[in-house]
């Protein structure tokens, strides 16, 4: 019976998660795929955001583990994106971080056509404090003062975390040319 509990109270949370960011998690795909690709692809977008939906209806962990519903599933779309380009192989030039203009070294790379997979591996492969800035003002295309608002971290102290976060990854992608 608890079995049956735990499935209804995911069911809820999906539902509910549905209600609230549907459009906003197809555009974001879209616009991703778009970035890409070059090309509009409202099916799988909308794929992509249902492979969302299945995997938090799978794989939700306890609601009180989630400190930032939004986040969270944000970051599994992101991952269905990455999955998504990932097995098509595709090279995207991603957008240029005017804020932090002072790490030029992985902007210089970003735009030299650095693959979406590799910026993205190594952004995984990140301690959470740095990676999480980073997928949100990459990924999501969040304001600094948005991400300190989503992290319950000073500002300041979002703008450190991208720069060191930068710095890392600027390095070893100059080290795997």
């Amino acid at each position: 019976m608890g079995n049956k509990h735990d499935h209804d109270e995911r069911q809820k949370f999906v539902d509910n998660v549905y209600k609230k960011y549907n459009k906003e998690l197809i555009s974001f795909a879209r616009k991703k795929l778009f970035l890409a690709r070059e090309k509009d692809s409202m099916v799988e977008a909308e794929d992509i955001v249902q492979n969302t939906y299945v995997r938090l209806l799978k794989y939700l962990p306890d609601r009180v583990k989630i400190r930032n519903e939004k986040a969270y599933v944000f970051a599994i779309l992101h991952n269905e994106i990455y999955k998504c380009l990932n097995n098509s192989k595709v090279d995207y030039i991603d957008e240029c971080d005017e804020d932090l203009s002072d790490s030029v070294e992985l902007d210089e790379l970003v735009i030299n056509r650095i693959s979406a997979e590799k910026v993205s591996f190594l952004i995984s492969h990140l301690d959470y404090k740095l990676s999480a800035p980073m997928i949100l003002k990459y990924g999501y295309d969040l304001r600094v003062e948005e991400i300190s608002n989503q992290l319950e971290i000073d500002e300041k102290t979002v703008y450190y975390r991208l720069k060191k976060a930068k710095k890392i990854i600027a390095k070893e992608l100059s080290e795997q040319e």
